[in-house]
């Protein structure tokens, strides 16, 4: 390899680095964006890892962001850096300390984030399950259960998460398999299902009667008796995480039926 060519790599190789490196470890924050992403005065965008807050326009999206707000707006934070230094919107990704507290497992604990651990970045990975445990029993926010007459009624009795092949060229072999044990029908219109990163789907005119099943597919098809579509737009219409997802249900008013997490 001919020196100059070396020297050129050395030096892109050691700018990213320098880089990488240089972020501040303390910032102070000026602005609350949503939920789980803030911005420094440095200017960068910070999103919190590990976590998933609900987006503008769902239930508890206001709540959540005047908690982080409260937490964070105008104070100096320490951000700790995972495997991955940022995502592919640009923005830094980083766990997020106020005085000794993890802010990402807070928010969680609070009912204001749901978990999600993307590898690599999983370092406090056991936390925040831990943090979303303690939500559940709490019942605060998003973890607020239903209390429907359907509620203890509605159960999953097959998940294939993963597709056979390519999930994004086969996304109707990703299916969910809803069955009702009560001995009346449920009303399922406007309940929801929807994973960590948020993918949502609202169930249209649909009753489950007694004993029936109802099937979920992740990709395009036309709605019929027993069998509901997700009907996505996008390049990959595949829904469900290969490496590790949790399944929401939640009824018309927003509240948690059941939760069902799986990994690899």
């Amino acid at each position: 390899m001919r020196p100059y060519v070396l020297l050129l790599i050395l030096v892109l190789l050691s700018g990213c680095f320098t880089a990488k490196i240089l972020q501040p470890k303390e910032v102070r924050i000026t602005e609350v964006i949503d939920g789980d992403t803030v911005l420094a005065e440095t200017g960068e965008r910070i999103r919190l890892l590990g976590i998933n807050a609900p987006e503008k326009g769902q239930k508890f999206w206001n709540l959540c962001r005047k908690m982080l707000k409260g937490l964070l707006l105008n104070r100096t934070v320490r951000l700790e850096a995972d495997e991955e230094d940022r995502d592919r919107w640009g923005r830094l990704l980083r766990w997020v300390w106020l005085e000794g507290k993890l802010v990402n497992e807070e928010l969680v604990r609070q009912g204001c984030a749901f978990p999600y651990i993307i590898p690599p970045n999983q370092k406090y990975a056991e936390r925040i399950e831990k943090a979303w445990q303690e939500c559940l029993q709490s019942r605060k926010n998003l973890c607020n259960l239903s209390k429907g007459s359907c509620s203890h009624c509605i159960f999953i009795l097959d998940f294939h998460w993963n597709a056979e092949g390519d999930d994004c060229k086969n996304p109707n072999g990703e299916w969910v398999v809803f069955g009702n044990l009560c001995p009346f029908p449920c009303n399922l219109t406007g309940w929801e299902v929807s994973d960590e990163a948020n993918h949502r789907f609202i169930f249209p005119a649909a009753t489950l009667q007694p004993g029936e099943n109802l099937t979920l597919f992740s990709g395009s098809g036309e709605n019929k008796a027993g069998k509901l579509y997700w009907n996505r737009k996008g390049r990959c219409r595949a829904v469900w995480n290969n490496e590790g997802d949790t399944l929401f249900l939640w009824d018309s008013e927003r509240r948690l039926v059941l939760n069902v997490s799986y990994n690899s």
